[in-house]
């Protein structure tokens, strides 16, 4: 019972963290916000980008204001929020912008999740697993390399109203 209520109070956020080689971008989409993920290496400072927000400038401004050399792109899913600026994301990876072969688009190879594929990306392994539900071709993206495993997942967006309420 009061997880329930918990939960649908939506009262409980996990602890921040923070980790060297993550670094997560919220930008705002109509009235909700959406979550984009950069991953890099920390000895190489080769980086992917996962879903690119609304709108991907903080995380080139990241990219540049650290040296990080953005080689890989990951798409989570589809839908309008995690591919806004998709043509900026595609000439800026100098390596591929990828997505599940379930959910195909313009500007992204696609890959099959049932042939097991991984990429490396200096010390790092990525790794994709089909999470179902959200969309047809729903991707999580399991991140080995770093100090602790990553899972980026493309669910992430709240609504804005829920976030101010919260503050």
């Amino acid at each position: 019972g009061p997880s329930l209520i918990t939960m649908a109070e939506q009262s409980w956020r996990p602890a921040d963290m923070t980790l060297d080689g993550l670094a997560q971008f919220n930008t705002a989409w109509d009235d909700m916000t959406v979550n984009a993920y950069l991953v890099w290496d920390p000895k190489t400072k080769l980086a992917a980008v996962f879903d690119t927000g609304a709108t991907t400038q903080p995380i080139m401004d990241f990219i540049h204001e650290h040296g990080l050399t953005l080689e890989l792109a990951f798409l989570t899913h589809t839908h309008p929020d995690h591919i806004a600026d998709l043509d900026k994301l595609s000439a800026a990876a100098s390596r591929a912008v990828l997505i599940n072969e379930r959910e195909p688009i313009g500007g992204a190879q696609t890959f099959s999740v049932d042939r097991s594929p991984s990429w490396h990306l200096g010390g790092l392994t990525i790794e994709p697993r089909n999470t179902h539900g959200h969309s047809k071709g729903g991707t999580t993206y399991v991140i080995t390399g770093l100090a602790q495993p990553v899972a980026v997942v493309g669910r992430s967006e709240e609504h804005t109203s829920e976030l101010q309420s919260q503050r």
